[in-house]
């Protein structure tokens, strides 16, 4: 009998193990506590969660990598960052399945302990770059080198900027989702080989994420990108769930409908949505060939073109930075 039950037990682990590993096992209409089961726990110079398309040792697929940072109140206790989020919707089946060539992607979700709600990742950038670099070691075999990207929501927005523009041979694209933010002129000008989608709501509080504000800094990138038709820009005018209902207080939230690859439940272009490239045409999405889609098809080629430097660049960063430090002291 004792045999016939460690057996049982044993068939019990293997089969929870296998769950884990064929981690990309889970659809959409399964729900979050089923996708948040397929994140696995690590440690580095921050503690984070992360989610692995691997199939098995005899995978040798090269997946794409996303790197995700969490908005300010999204850091409270390790997890948190994948719970307070809809980043668990890019490890189901459904999302995974809309990588380019790979068919999948790692999801590496680092946790910024910081408590102010103005320092957020202003001190966690080099640790997440540390989590990023002792992750893609211990998967070398699996991650697809050309193709790492970084995105982030609200505070962590902010981040995505500074990691991407302080580490820009790292990053092909990077995915600001109203990020409480302006970057510097010299941050912007790093980014000149790295693709770029920003989203802000126009109605927002914020006054980072005014249309004047964004549409300013994104003229400013696309002036100084080498290939302006893969930046993006996508203003929403409302808020609406994916099932299509308008909600009036969720006008900062525009993380939900990216996370959903920028399409309502029933496979339409989301609604209130205008985009454009940074050529200034406007871009219609058509399902599925949504945001999962322009991602994965940004690559790190061959560019490592020189910065090009503006001779008034220190001066403006100079006054964007104290403008940004007096928005962080009032709280806005």
């Amino acid at each position: 009998m004792k045999k016939i039950l460690s057996l049982f037990l044993s068939l019990l682990m293997l089969l929870s193990l296998m769950t884990c590993f064929t981690a990309s096992a889970v659809s959409l209409r399964e729900g979050p506590e089923a996708a948040y089961e397929c994140f696995e726990d690590g440690e580095s110079a921050l503690d984070y969660v992360y989610f692995s398309p691997v199939k098995g040792e005899e995978d040798t697929t090269k997946y794409p990598l996303i790197l995700w940072l969490h908005g300010n109140s999204s850091g409270d206790y390790p997890g948190h960052q994948l719970r307070n989020s809809d980043i668990y919707k890019f490890s189901t089946d459904e999302l995974q399945a809309r990588f380019k060539d790979a068919g999948g992607a790692f999801l590496l979700l680092p946790r910024d302990p910081t408590k102010s709600i103005s320092l957020a990742w202003d001190f966690a950038v080099e640790d997440a770059k540390r989590v990023l670099d002792d992750f893609i070691s211990e998967n070398i075999d699996n991650i697809d080198l050309d193709r790492i990207y970084v995105g982030g929501n609200s505070m962590g927005g902010k981040g995505v900027y500074k990691i991407a523009a302080a580490y820009p041979e790292v990053f092909a694209a990077i995915f600001p989702i109203s990020p409480v933010y302006i970057p510097t002129n010299t941050e912007l000008e790093a980014l000149s080989d790295t693709a770029v989608w920003v989203f802000n709501n126009s109605n927002d509080n914020y006054p980072q994420l005014s249309d004047t504000a964004v549409k300013t800094y994104f003229n400013y990138l696309n002036k100084h990108s080498e290939n302006p038709q893969n930046n993006r820009w996508s203003c929403f005018s409302e808020y609406y769930s994916t099932g299509g209902f308008i909600q009036k207080d969720e006008i900062h939230n525009t993380w939900t409908p990216v996370l959903n690859d920028l399409f309502m439940d029933d496979g339409s272009e989301y609604k209130a949505i205008s985009t454009v490239d940074g050529e200034g045409n406007s871009i219609k999405l058509t399902y599925p060939e949504g945001f999962i889609s322009w991602l994965s098809s940004q690559t790190l080629g061959d560019n490592a073109s020189a910065l090009r430097k503006n001779p008034f660049a220190k001066i403006i960063d100079f006054f964007i930075s104290i403008f940004n430090a007096l928005l962080s002291i009032f709280g806005v």
